[in-house]
């Protein structure tokens, strides 16, 4: 098979991934400043945190949802934040929005995180070789 010739799978995964990517670029961030922002216990970055969840949620990715734990990052923030009712309506969002919209997805599509190609020398990746949980410090 020739690089010009993709299966069809193979362009569905690379569509994924781009669309995978364009999340790591966009929202990562704000997973990132989320957990730093719970490990610290401040609590008016974890209330800003969420409200930047609840404006992006829809458009995330399942993979990027799935591969960063964004819903675990949410639950992460209850016992922060003072408004019961803002951490309610983020968490459903965030749920509702993964089982509508899992099923887009193929169920072999494995996204390569951003951090994983650059520690990987080779510029032929394959998907399988990443796990998609991050790995313990």
């Amino acid at each position: 098979l020739s690089h010009e010739s993709l299966t069809l799978k193979e362009e569905e995964d690379e569509k994924h991934q781009l669309a995978f990517e364009k999340c790591e670029n966009k929202f990562l961030p704000l997973v990132q400043k989320c957990l730093s922002a719970v490990a610290e216990k401040n609590r008016p970055l974890v209330k800003h945190c969420i409200l930047g969840f609840l404006k992006s949620l829809c458009q995330m990715t399942p993979p990027f949802l799935e591969a960063y734990k964004v819903i675990t990052t949410i639950k992460m923030t209850e016992t922060l934040l003072d408004d019961r009712a803002l951490y309610i309506a983020v968490l459903k969002t965030a749920q509702t929005h993964l089982r509508k919209t899992k099923n887009m997805i193929p169920s072999g599509f494995r996204p390569v995180k951003q951090s994983f190609k650059r520690r990987t020398p080779s510029s032929k990746l394959q998907r399988n070789d990443e796990p998609t949980s991050k790995p313990s410090k």
